[in-house]
């Protein structure tokens, strides 16, 4: 049909602005109204297989460590904290006293300190199994009710990262977060980090730590990663940011971002089709 997209029924443009030819087709915006309650929380480290449905929260920075898999079930609607838990308000802000064990952040240039928000970080060797499908997409959002376009706002949490074993320029790297190192990058161009389809990505792009902000960030991901109809969408960094690695992605959609839409470093060698 002519008159419709591949971004009809899941997009941002669509459910939350009906700016598309379709209009709001059996689209909703899981941020005017909040659920009443959650099916589970999620906070700290996956190190065996979990699943999740229904609504989520994600209230600290989530880890699925080398050997589990996060399994999201299609519909599923995941709520993150734009403070994580693990942060008390009354933190000094000093160097000694916001640290990455009190969730803080502290950015030494300009003596500021920061809330860590919520974030789900895949790391190498683990895997996330996120299949949505056009009519029941898996959504990452802020846990902000926001009525109205006025309180649509970029950079409310933290985003996704996923790490993988393929191939990257110089060797491997590392990416710090609460001041561990998780080091991605290897030999394996095939490598798998499992599968995002119909996954979008709203309202990311928090600090997450001194001069870092991610919308969705590939490290060394391999070409076995199947990436697709995916969306950022209000992310106060990149869109998505390949980082070296295999990985091929097709009908990506980086909508409003306050860095680049694509940025692709580090030699990566895949292949991308039908970006918007």
């Amino acid at each position: 049909d002519i008159n419709y997209s591949w971004l009809d029924g899941w997009s941002w443009l669509d459910c939350s602005q009906g700016t598309l030819a379709g209009g709001f087709r059996d689209c909703t915006d899981p941020n005017v109204a909040l659920p009443d309650d959650f099916h589970s929380t999620a906070c700290g480290e996956i190190a065996t297989d979990v699943a999740w449905s229904g609504n989520v929260e994600m209230t600290c920075p989530v880890f699925v460590k080398n050997g589990a898999t996060l399994t999201i079930a299609p519909g599923t609607i995941v709520y993150a904290r734009a403070v994580s838990s693990g942060y008390a308000a009354n933190t000094p802000c000093t160097a000694e006293a916001c640290t990455a064990a009190a969730h803080c952040i502290y950015v030494r240039n300009s003596a500021l300190c920061q809330p860590l928000p919520s974030m789900l970080v895949i790391e190498s060797g683990g895997t996330i199994d996120a299949a949505g499908t056009v009519t029941e997409p898996i959504t990452f959002t802020v846990k902000n009710e926001m009525a109205t376009v006025a309180e649509r706002s970029a950079g409310q949490w933290g985003g996704i990262i996923i790490l993988g074993k393929a191939p990257i320029s110089r060797g491997s790297r590392d990416i710090e977060i609460l001041s561990e190192s998780h080091v991605f990058g290897g030999d394996i161009a095939a490598d798998s980090s499992g599968m995002l389809r119909y996954v979008r990505v709203w309202y990311a792009g928090a600090s997450i730590a001194p001069g870092h902000q991610v919308g969705v960030t590939f490290g060394a991901v391999g070409s076995g990663t199947v990436v697709e109809n995916c969306e950022v969408a209000l992310s106060a960094a990149d869109g998505f940011e390949f980082l070296g690695g295999t990985v091929n992605a097709k009908r990506l959609s980086s909508v409003f971002v306050g860095g680049s839409a694509f940025d692709i470093e580090m030699g990566y060698t895949g292949k991308m089709q039908f970006l918007l």
